[in-house]
């Protein structure tokens, strides 16, 4: 996968205090971003059963979300997007259902407004 030129990564917490991380990769082209969502977007995907397992929430173009689970019943909702030259990943505690999908179509957007400025 193609290595960013530049990375910005912030950690906080999420609305009802849980952590979540926030990680924009800026690479060189459009084309080498494009590569790398597609790339760790289809990682995420192949991960099956067992110490980790990672459920698809929807997928766009250039956006997508999954829930990713640990065997010791930590799960997060995981956003990713691509815009230009970047890409933004984003992390967050996972809650209920309902909320953390309509929160994960709406961080998308945001994401996607700022990773070019």
């Amino acid at each position: 996968m193609p290595v960013p030129t530049h990375a910005l990564q912030g950690a906080y917490r999420n609305a009802r205090g849980a952590p979540a991380t926030a990680l924009i990769l800026r690479f060189d082209k459009p084309d080498q971003a494009a590569a790398y969502y597609q790339g760790y977007n289809l990682r995420m995907r192949a991960c099956g059963r067992g110490a980790l397992t990672v459920e698809p929430q929807w997928n766009e173009p250039a956006a997508a979300a999954v829930i990713r689970r640990y065997e010791a019943g930590e799960s997060f909702i995981e956003v990713s997007a691509l815009k230009g030259k970047s890409v933004g990943l984003l992390a967050s505690a996972a809650g209920e259902p309902a909320a953390d999908l309509a929160w994960s179509r709406k961080a998308a957007q945001e994401l996607a407004a700022v990773m070019e400025k």
